[in-house]
């Protein structure tokens, strides 16, 4: 069996593994990152949790994972919503200043006072009132939304800063569960790392960003070291707090994602000061077996990734 929970993965064992039989292997992988879906509304329901904080750094499927535990809680009859921590940014013009620029990966950033009230309400009554962000504008509007609750209901905080003492702290520890989502397993090659698991979440945000905001392959090397630094300041060391962690890796994924990957790294040019990352990269992924698209589930977790 290849799915591990906190282990890596062999790239010749799983490229034999897809030239012996590409459809299970790939079930297998969609199979074992059902499983802790699975696992966690378990948890939840047993626990008889109302509010859960899910977190985990950029690229880890936050979202997809928070709306396949929704989709699994209705489906056992429960009535779940899923916020997003987004929604409570301050508008751009507001955001706190650190080292003399506007910073959006800070918790400072968020309306803390509109999350704790939120979460309040989750508890106390039928309806919340919730805002929407608007990311082309910089602007949030209160009140824009209203969500139903119930007396039963479960609601699921999504975001970077969801296990940030400032949230967490602000949701009663009866009620709350804490869930961390991350590609927890890297790949390796005669026994050494060959793909990090930063890596893996690189690659999946270049290929998004290229097709979902039109960021070239500049823009995105770019930003990441300065989400990495975030990454290690303020989620990271979040983890921890978490009751239940979710491995996202699916092992198949670098043979899914390596063609769209590569063909966006060639991009960029030798002048450039990414040039040696973009060829680590590309050499990493030309390793992994190719795997075409029509293979690809409808409902994969990397449908977030890459469309």
């Amino acid at each position: 069996m290849f799915c591990y929970v906190n282990k890596d993965y062999d790239v010749d064992v799983l490229n034999k593994q897809i030239s012996e039989d590409i459809q299970g292997f790939i079930n297998n992988c969609e199979k074992f990152y059902k499983s802790q879906v699975m696992n966690a509304c378990d948890r939840i329901i047993a626990e008889n949790k109302t509010i859960i904080l899910l977190s985990g750094p950029s690229g880890s499927g936050k979202t997809t994972t928070s709306n396949k535990i929704k989709e699994e809680l209705i489906r056992r009859g429960k009535i779940a919503h899923v916020v997003s921590l987004d929604d409570f940014y301050c508008n751009r013009d507001n955001l706190p200043i650190v080292d003399g620029v506007r910073n959006a990966e800070v918790v400072e950033a968020l309306d803390v006072e509109g999350i704790e009230r939120a979460m309040r309400e989750v508890v106390t009554s039928e309806e919340v009132w919730l805002p929407i962000y608007d990311f082309k504008s910089g602007i949030r509007t209160d009140n824009a939304q209203k969500i139903t609750v119930g007396e039963d209901g479960i609601v699921i905080f999504e975001g970077i800063h969801a296990l940030n003492d400032r949230i967490m702290d602000h949701a009663d520890e009866n009620f709350r569960f804490g869930i961390y989502v991350s590609p927890h397993s890297g790949f390796t090659k005669d026994g050494d790392l060959f793909m990090s698991k930063r890596d893996v979440r690189f690659v999946r945000r270049f290929v998004r960003d290229s097709w979902s905001r039109g960021t070239d392959p500049e823009g995105t090397f770019a930003m990441w070291g300065t989400v990495c630094e975030g990454e290690d300041k303020f989620i990271r060391p979040c983890a921890s707090k978490a009751d239940l962690h979710i491995n996202s890796t699916h092992a198949y994924e670098p043979g899914l994602i390596a063609g769209m990957a590569i063909e966006l790294l060639e991009k960029v040019q030798p002048e450039s000061d990414f040039y040696e990352k973009a060829t680590e990269i590309i050499r990493e992924l030309k390793y992994f077996d190719c795997i075409p698209r029509e293979y690809f589930p409808e409902t994969s977790l990397l449908r977030e990734f890459v469309g």
